[in-house]
């Protein structure tokens, strides 16, 4: 997957790809929005 997430970020940085960078925000979602919760609730 690591493997993956780079060729993903590598399309973004030189491409702006929006379609990798949905795959990435998508992969990450609920880990993402469960640090920001956390962080609004304490």
């Amino acid at each position: 997957m690591v493997e993956n997430e780079l060729k993903l970020i590598d399309s973004i940085q030189k491409k702006r790809s929006r379609e990798a960078s949905n795959t990435i925000i998508k992969g990450y979602y609920k880990e993402i929005y469960m640090y920001i919760y956390k962080q609004l609730s304490e």
